[in-house]
Order: structure tokens, then sequence, then C-alpha cells
């Protein structure tokens, strides 16, 4: 058995309308495996930090974006990557009184690896101005890991959100389940 523990946190810098420069990671990465009756494995690290950006297209509805992220090798413990890494996706949100939709698509590229197709769909509902929550679902083609995660989020200020959620791994390597806690904020 496995249990997997998640600290992401994203910062975003506001250049001007539309337009968000992003650092991320996953702080603190850790998990804990049950190896057979008698012992138990831990370890914990940090994975990369990345660089980005994302970018709203002009559109009314749908709202399109494209965002781009780059991952240096860097990271702690198992954690950590062994070289540079990056993906390239376009953003679709819709909204619909309190209800939303979002997708995103694109290919994600690796050291030494073949690009990875990525699909993501997400469905979210605002119960208040400041709490919502959303489901999502990501894959990854040829399969590297696909996961249903479920978020609560919590909007503190329009600049802050903090967030917490459960997942599981469906397919191929990753976290069988996983638990996170993380927090965003927009400057600017």
């Amino acid at each position: 058995e496995q249990r997997d523990l998640l600290f992401p946190f994203l910062i975003r810098y506001g250049l001007g309308s539309g337009r968000e420069l992003w650092i991320e990671t996953d702080a603190l990465y850790g998990t804990a495996r049950m190896l057979g009756s008698n012992g138990r494995f831990s370890d914990a690290g940090s994975a990369p930090i990345s660089i980005g950006a994302k970018v709203r297209l002009e559109s009314d509805r749908p709202a399109l974006g494209v965002i781009v992220r780059y991952f240096p090798a860097g990271g702690r413990g198992s954690f950590a990557s062994d070289g540079p890494a990056g993906d390239l996706r376009l953003a679709a949100d819709a909204e619909s009184g309190r209800w939303s939709l979002a997708t995103n698509i694109g290919v994600a590229f690796a050291r030494d690896q073949v690009p990875v197709g990525l699909a993501v769909v997400s469905v979210g509902y605002e119960v208040t101005e400041t709490i919502g929550g959303f489901g999502e679902f990501a894959a990854a083609v040829p399969v590297r890991g696909e996961r249903s995660l479920i978020f609560e989020t919590w909007r503190v200020t329009n600049n802050l959100q903090l967030d917490a959620y459960v997942g599981q791994t469906l397919a191929g390597p990753g976290p069988r389940p996983f638990l996170g806690a993380g927090f965003s904020y927009r400057f600017r």
C-alpha cells in the first residue's frame, strides 16, 4: 500500500491584461509505502521549481489561453528530475452561473523521452463567492499516470487561493491514493 502527500504552490505575477508569469512546484512531496507486514518505507523530497506563463487569447466565450511551462533539472530526494522538461497547452474555460467547465490539451516534453499528449477536463461549482469545488480528470497518451481529483478551493481574496484535494491514479505510474494542499498567490 502507498500513501502520498503533496504540498504544491503556484505564484502568479500579472504582466498586464490577460498575461501571467508563473512559478510553481510541489514544494514538498512525501510518500509512505508498506513493505510486507513488518516494514514501512518513507521518502520525502521536492520536485523541481518550474517557470511558466499563461497568455489569454482574444476571445469572448469560451475564454482561450496558452500555457507554457519549463522545468529545469532539480529537486531533492527521489522526486528530483534527471533533466529538463516542459509542456505547452491550449486551455479553454467557460462559465454558466455557478458552474464552470475547463479543458486543456497539449504536449509534454522531457529529455530523452518521446513527447506525451496531455488532456485535462474539470467541472466546477461555486458554492459562495469565495468557496468552490471541482472535479478533474487528467490523462496522458501514451499512459503516464491518468488521475482523477476532487478539489476544494477557497479564494481568501481575489489574489490568494487555498486548495485541498484528494485523488487517485487510475492507470500508469503514480500515487494511489494521494492527498494534497496548496496555495496560489497572484501579484498585481
